[in-house]
């Protein structure tokens, strides 16, 4: 009996061309799931300038501009968003987001009378307060989202502190940890060195020393204090290295300013978003060490990422995006200071053959195949769409 063909769709609060991870992890929802043979379509906000030209179908609604780089969606607002979904049809709608578009595919699974699952990505308490500085603000804002998630479906969390974080929201349900595919274009590579080379042809050479690469947005909550400070230690030490940061954000110029008031503007590299996911895992083939220690993710991607080109990450310890590493085996976990990773990376500075040891055990136990992540998913939307049914 052939398998059930699927009418899936996909919403979050922004997309192409802006980038995070979020954003990714939806991309590859889609591109897996239509690979698979079922219909998954993306909804999501106008976002500046962009072109669809992706192997599933995207459809935008009116948003508004905020100043920054987000666009505070408007499905409402004239949008034929509604009357597109009305006309195909849906088994089961999926929202990366408790906000605009996560409220919209709620309404949306009630008017067509299908199941909405929905995933927890981030610490979006942390968000709250680097953009209001209000903790009562921050209070609300849980609110609004524990009762979001409340009338889901299912719940799911890309990590168990994630699941952690969110029942310390307040959330009283059940929650399903499901893990976010990574990228099949970062399998590594056939051609490693050509992907390597490919990087300095681009973007140049580098400082002498142990090469560290960061990958993600240039933002305050991913810790870049603590990785500056790190760096201007090992300067004072005299310990040579480069930094690689490769991603843009909001506090990108203060951190840039940052890097130059610690005296370590000539070893850090800036080169804002790289869209070019071959140079991108370039980047990740060339480096010794992936330094992450941000305590903001729920789920490390990128460290995902890195292990496939056999890259080891520094993280910090206990934190979701250190979920799986044990130290000095897959991985390196830092202590929440500057002095503890300056410390690690000195001491992997003079002994990179336990750099290549420790890359070599996270591609065998970090990376996650993709395409079984996805077959794991699709089962538990056909289950989820059966209750669904059982009970209506």
């Amino acid at each position: 009996m052939e398998e059930k063909k699927l009418r899936i769709i996909q919403m979050m609060d922004s997309y192409y061309p802006h980038v995070d991870g979020v954003v990714n992890v939806v991309d590859n929802y889609a591109t897996h799931l239509n690979a698979l043979g079922d219909k998954c379509t993306v909804c999501v906000p106008r976002c500046g300038k962009y072109t669809d030209a992706f192997p599933y179908a995207v459809y935008r609604c009116p948003s508004v501009a905020t100043g920054k780089s987000f666009y505070l969606p408007a499905p409402g607002l004239g949008s034929s968003m509604g009357r597109r979904i009305g006309a195909e049809g849906a088994d089961i709608i999926h929202a990366h987001t408790p906000f605009m578009m996560g409220h919209y595919a709620l309404k949306m699974s009630k008017k067509l009378g299908v199941p909405m699952v929905t995933t927890f990505h981030s610490k979006y308490k942390d968000d709250f307060l680097a953009y209001t500085h209000s903790e009562s603000f921050a209070r609300f804002g849980l609110k609004y989202m524990v009762k979001f998630y409340s009338a889901a479906d299912e719940v799911w969390t890309v990590s168990d502190g994630a699941a952690e974080t969110l029942h310390e929201y307040g959330f009283k349900g059940e929650i399903r940890v499901m893990h976010n595919p990574p990228d099949s274009e970062m399998l590594y590579p056939d051609n490693p060195q050509e992907l390597i080379e490919s990087t300095y042809k681009v973007f140049g050479a580098l400082c002498p020393g142990i090469k560290l690469l960061f990958v993600g947005q240039t933002i305050w909550q991913k810790n870049f204090r603590l990785i500056l400070d790190s760096l201007a230690l090992l300067e004072k030490q005299g310990v040579e290295f480069s930094l690689t940061v490769a991603g843009s954000g909001d506090n990108a110029s203060e951190i840039t300013a940052y890097a130059a008031e610690k005296g370590i503007a000539h070893r850090v590299y800036f080169l804002g978003r790289v869209s070019d996911r071959k140079l991108l895992q370039g980047l990740y083939l060339r480096s010794d060490l992936f330094f992450f220690p941000s305590v903001y993710d729920t789920a490390g991607m990128v460290v995902q990422e890195a292990s496939m080109s056999k890259t080891p990450s520094l993280l910090m310890r206990a934190t979701c995006a250190a979920e799986g590493v044990t130290d000095g085996e897959n991985g390196y976990l830092c202590k929440d200071s500057p002095e503890s990773a300056a410390e690690i990376i000195a001491y992997l500075a003079r002994h990179k053959e336990d750099l290549q040891r420790t890359g070599i055990n996270a591609s065998r136990t970090l990376a996650r195949d993709p395409h079984e992540i996805m077959q794991q998913v699709r089962q538990h939307y056909l289950r989820i769409i059966e209750r669904k049914r059982q009970k209506q």
